[in-house]
């Protein structure tokens, strides 16, 4: 056993050495290969300047990684306090146990529960990242696949043990743009983003967004590469069309003059002579209708409901990224019993929103057809005016699967559609009911 190797004396003389709390033993990537067995004291495991593991009972083997495999030092060892143990010369292990036969058993023994452990924490860490809903895949420093999530199955359309030591780069359609997103990682020295094709054999192409970065040890060598997939086929569709749209002037022209004369016609003919729109009346009303088809698209986007903390940060990435004129103080999703779903306020401080779940209005907002549009004026208390303050407030109804129609609600700044748009009081009056 153990205990005959640690109690002989002979080999006391020729093998044991000590430390004083707060010594290194090895540090990580040295290239020492010797073997140790723990004779006393608390020694300390670290990755970089983080501690994973402790090694505290007497007869513990450590070093064994590097004396098995011939690599360099994985991990650094400290002493935690005074420490006496055995270190054996690669060359002399042999000899070692071949003259203490129980204690090879043993060793042996020790090595096969501490390799049954490192395997159950693979495996639980493999299990957690089957759970996660985006492709996770790890890489070599050749970039072959060493891992691979259930979701990666799902997105790249092949099963774990057929990436397994395929290159990365085979994944995507063409291979050169992962390996210039991976070189962009390697020089940024950090995450690199890029959206790249898949050549999926079961979905057919799709559109990955990757997130790539390098992984490093404590030297800054290259050890791997970890990248994470999400499939945004759908949302990249959308921005396509999007852009497509904006594009095409001529049908965005002649879609217009058909929107002009319908609202012609459905006026009653002693208000046709209120119905010439200014060009920068037309420029508020394409703008508006466009901003609602755009926020209508991001609220449509991913494959499963989005909660009200999402909405709201999609609201207030709308806001900071497409209101360069401050046309909109704030927006807001309504569900169909006209409560308050989430909303964001362009200055939350001085204009702040009713919150999710209050009632947003007593006036009945059912009545709409899906697409058509209501203008109100509601009073709104802000701290520097607790009365009250005139709120001009535009609501877009939107088709809803599960609760019914649901509105969309952006708020106006009169002051901006004055100065910038030219669109006073009486021009506000004649968008009171329509269609946009």
């Amino acid at each position: 056993m153990l205990e005959d190797l640690l109690a002989d004396k002979t080999l006391a003389q020729s093998y044991r050495r000590a430390w004083n709390p707060g010594e290194t033993i090895f540090n990580e990537g040295d290239a020492s290969e010797d073997l140790y067995i723990l004779v006393s004291g608390v020694v300390g495991v670290y990755k970089g300047q983080h501690k994973v593991a402790q090694i505290d009972q007497a007869g513990s083997v450590f070093g064994e990684m590097s004396f098995l495999l011939g690599q360099t030092r994985s991990a650094t060892l400290r002493c935690q306090s005074a420490v006496e143990a055995l270190c054996i010369p690669r060359d002399q292990v042999g000899g070692l146990l071949s003259n203490f036969p129980k204690a090879a058993e043993e060793m042996a023994r020790l090595l096969a529960r501490r390799l049954d452990t490192a395997t159950q924490v693979v495996h639980g860490l493999k299990e957690f990242c089957d759970q996660l809903p985006d492709a996770v895949v790890l890489c070599d420093p050749q970039g072959k696949v060493t891992a691979f999530n259930a979701a990666a199955s799902q997105v790249y359309g092949l099963a774990s043990d057929q990436a397994q030591g395929r290159a990365a780069e085979e994944l995507f359609h063409p291979p050169q743009a992962f390996r210039q997103l991976a070189d962009e990682a390697q020089r940024r020295a950090g995450e690199a983003i890029a959206i790249l094709t898949v050549a999926n054999p079961i979905k057919g192409p799709r559109q990955i967004q990757v997130s790539l970065s390098p992984l490093r040890d404590n030297q800054h060598e290259l050890v791997g590469l970890v990248f994470i997939g999400r499939d945004v086929t759908l949302s990249e569709g959308l921005r396509r069309r999007y852009r497509r749209l904006v594009r095409w002037t001529l049908p965005g022209v002649l879609l217009l003059m058909l929107v002009a004369a319908a609202s012609y016609w459905d006026i009653p003919p002693f208000d046709r002579d209120q119905t010439q729109i200014t060009a920068h009346e037309q420029l508020a009303r394409d703008e508006v209708g466009r901003d609602c088809l755009l926020l209508q698209s991001l609220l449509e986007q991913g494959e499963t409901p989005k909660n009200p903390d999402s909405i709201a940060k999609i609201f207030s990435g709308f806001l900071a990224q497409h209101n360069p004129s401050g046309l909109y103080r704030g927006v807001l999703l309504l569900d169909s019993a006209n409560r308050v779903v989430a909303g964001a306020s362009a200055h939350p401080d001085s204009f702040p929103l009713p919150p999710p779940g209050s009632i947003y209005a007593s006036q009945s907002l059912t009545d709409n057809q899906p697409g058509a549009y209501r203008l109100l004026e509601l009073y709104r208390t802000t701290p520097g005016q607790p009365s009250g303050v005139k709120s001009l407030e535009l609501l877009f109804t939107l088709p809803d699967a599960d609760n019914g129609r649901k509105w969309l609600v952006l708020l106006l700044d009169r002051q901006v559609l004055k100065k910038v748009y030219q669109i006073g009081d009486d021009q506000i009056e004649r968008f009171r009911f329509g269609r946009l």
